[in-house]
């Protein structure tokens, strides 16, 4: 089974069968392990698009992100336990 992050590189391979991969797949959940940095983190809120006369509802969006560098990816199933880790630098 391959691993893929964003943008479709592949970040690692776990050995395993086509059935296996299938089920895994269902319940696989990945984690960040990352540190925090200042100002940690950043809140702002913005209006998506304008309203128009076919679609006149206005979207606003409230984001709020962490600032932080990532140190490495963990794969889990779905108890929770790690099954891999991989590197993202």
């Amino acid at each position: 089974m391959k691993i893929y992050f964003p943008g479709n590189s592949i970040i690692g391979e776990i050995p395993m069968n086509a059935d296996e991969a299938r089920k895994f797949k269902l319940e696989a959940k990945i984690a960040f392990v990352v540190v925090p940095k200042p100002p940690y983190i950043v809140k702002a809120s913005f209006q998506q698009g304008k309203p128009t006369i076919r679609n006149p509802r206005e979207i606003r969006v409230d984001a709020t992100v962490l600032i932080a560098d990532i140190q490495c990816a963990l794969l889990m199933n779905g108890n929770d336990t790690v099954v891999a880790a991989f590197e993202t630098r």
